[in-house]
């Protein structure tokens, strides 16, 4: 178990005055006063919370991060955003006091927390936990506090998925006839998030908006997260001849059906030809981790007539729908 001493520093998180918590069992590594200090150090051993009675946690409250919350707030001022690109979680509080986290240290369990940080922006406190790891907040509030520690993904949510939306920022993927990959996926990824969102699953993105991403970064994010099925989308070129058109898809062996599955629901529902599943157990996107991972191509950019179609709105919409179904089919048939 440990304590945080705060200590103050400027423009972090981009802000003109803001604070940091420095986890420590020795308090006077930071000038702390040696009243505090002693007083920190019994903590530290257990016996006194940070009011000082003593420590009578509640069984199913062991593992959280304390966090005190001022007396005329409520469970309704505070906000939880996590920021899966930075590995954080942000907790939101308002009508915070400029000096509260001065006076009111946090306390309890660091598990999967590698840093703490604050800072108050108009009026609201912004406490920043970062991990080494992809994470979820598991919260709960009461007597005055918020209790909240970082899990894995599955301890979160039923099943968990990664969507791979390829290339991304200076990177256009293939540009045939004036249309981008990278456009279509963008637009196919968009819509899928969007009708996505309301699931029961967990759903991780590589990248949500127009960045670039190297295959290494890709393929760590993956690995990170352990999911139940990953997707990467990208479109076709065919270099030999632009005749060739239609969807396809590579993975390994064992995964075939899977696969199978995703282009039947993409030929059915956008009209496309079904060029079959292809062994891609070479491909370092396909990550060889016990994740099922399918390699998604909608359609040939080197085809002009299936470029043009798969730069609709309306391509956009029934692809992303096609791949909603085939994901949620093979999720909710997968045991838990």
């Amino acid at each position: 178990m440990k304590y945080f001493i705060p200590s103050c520093t400027t423009a972090l998180l981009g802000m003109a005055a803001a604070c940091f918590f420095l986890a420590t069992g020795d308090t006077t590594t930071i000038g702390a006063p040696m009243e505090r200090g002693i007083f920190l150090a019994e903590m530290e051993q257990g016996k006194y919370d940070e009011a000082g009675a003593l420590l009578n946690r509640e069984e199913d409250l062991r593992g959280y991060l304390t966090v005190p919350i001022p007396e005329d707030a409520d469970e309704s001022d505070i906000s939880i955003e996590n920021n899966i690109t930075d590995k954080s979680v942000s907790i939101i509080v308002k009508n915070v006091p400029l000096d509260f986290y001065h006076k009111n240290i946090f306390s309890g369990d660091m598990s999967n927390i590698s840093s703490v940080k604050y800072g108050y922006v108009d009026n609201e406190a912004i406490i920043m936990l970062t991990s080494e790891d992809i994470v979820e907040a598991d919260t709960r509030y009461g007597n005055g506090h918020l209790y909240i520690r970082l899990v894995d993904p599955h301890y979160a949510h039923k099943k968990v998925l990664v969507v791979d939306p390829g290339h991304g920022g200076d990177d256009n993927g293939s540009v045939v006839y004036g249309i981008s990959e990278k456009s279509i996926i963008n637009g196919v990824v968009s819509k899928l998030k969007k009708s996505l969102d309301s699931s029961d699953y967990g759903v991780y993105y590589t990248r949500v908006n127009d960045r670039e991403l190297s295959e290494e970064e890709r393929v760590s994010f993956i690995r990170s997260v352990s999911a139940d099925l990953v997707i990467s989308i990208h479109t076709d070129a065919n270099t030999k001849s632009r005749a060739v058109k239609g969807c396809s898809a590579a993975t390994r062996s064992e995964n075939a059906k899977i696969a199978g599955s995703f282009l039947d629901s993409l030929s059915l529902n956008c009209a496309v030809k079904n060029n079959g599943v292809v062994d891609g157990s070479t491909l370092s996107m396909i990550v060889d981790d016990g994740s099922p991972t399918v390699f998604l191509h909608l359609g040939n950019l080197t085809n002009r007539a299936e470029a043009e179609v798969m730069s609709t709105d309306e391509f956009q919409t029934k692809a992303a729908e096609a791949i909603k179904n085939s994901i949620l089919e093979y999720l909710n048939s997968e045991k838990d």
